[in-house]
């Protein structure tokens, strides 16, 4: 229920583009790796607060937190208050910044308020790398589909001498050098700047872009940026680096084309590219 929320925090900052949005863009990322994908209070501790509010009664029983990833600023304790008047008491989030869910008895709300109310003694700056509000309405969450078949992919270059040709990024063969040097797109001496796209014919409304870096340990994008037709963008923060799944969910958006461009890499990196990049859309 996050995408139709708006939200409004006791502190940000945007000189780093470190605003409130970066609370709500699906990316779990955070300082050192990619600190402009999270939400920060600069020199905030207990009592920062961030709110979901919605225009019309929103039944939630589920809240879903993530702190930021670095090692010294952490949330030891919260409290999550809705407009009904109640609360539920929130425990110490994670300090490595994975996904923290608290969920709750169903109850219909116009807003919930989550404030910390408690921080290590190492902490300086106070935030999220993300915040999702869920509903266990089925009506309300919508069924996505996978429309990679139906996209144009191309890039800012692809290596025709040993197959991995921009087609390899979307054909559903998640591997590459070692195993199978042959299923995926590879920039040669591409590093960041690198760009991979899908354009449609029609718009889509999408929602998710799932992206399996290179499988080898030399080869990794450490941050990226989603680029829309419509003229947004979302941060990626670093894709695994054994070719794993990196999911980025983020609030649909009906466009033609979307765009994946490098801004950094591992030292090590020589050749970016990507066994493969999936997206979906609202069905």
């Amino acid at each position: 229920m996050t995408g139709s929320a708006t939200v409004i925090v006791s502190a940000e900052n945007p000189a780093d583009g470190q605003t409130v949005l970066k609370a709500v863009d699906g990316v779990v990322d955070g300082y050192p790796t990619t600190p402009s994908a999270e939400w920060v209070a600069p020199s905030g501790g207990a009592g920062t607060w961030i709110q979901l509010g919605w225009a019309k009664a929103t039944t939630l029983n589920e809240i879903a937190l993530a702190d930021r990833p670095n090692a010294n600023d952490q949330v030891l304790a919260g409290t999550l208050t809705f407009s009904d008047g109640s609360s539920v008491t929130v425990p110490a989030l994670a300090n490595g910044g994975t996904v923290q869910k608290v969920t709750f008895t169903a109850r219909p709300v116009t807003w919930a308020r989550f404030t910390v109310t408690s921080v290590s003694s190492s902490t300086e700056n106070i935030d999220l790398a993300e915040i999702r509000a869920l509903s266990s309405t089925a009506s309300t969450t919508p069924a996505l589909k996978d429309v990679t078949a139906s996209a144009q992919p191309s890039a800012s270059s692809d290596n025709p001498a040993d197959e991995q040709t921009v087609a390899k990024g979307v054909d559903g063969v998640v591997s590459g050098y070692r195993d199978d040097y042959t299923a995926e797109w590879v920039a040669p001496g591409g590093r960041t700047g690198v760009w991979y796209q899908l354009d449609w014919t029609a718009p889509v409304s999408l929602q998710r872009i799932v992206q399996n870096d290179r499988p080898n340990s030399a080869d990794q994008i450490t941050s990226g940026t989603l680029t829309f037709s419509d003229g947004s963008q979302v941060a990626v923060g670093a894709l695994p680096n054994d070719g794993t799944a990196r999911t980025i969910d983020f609030a649909a958006r009906n466009v033609t084309w979307v765009r994946l461009t490098t801004t950094g890499v591992s030292a090590s990196t020589i050749n970016v590219g990507l066994a493969e990049v999936r997206a979906w859309a609202a069905g």
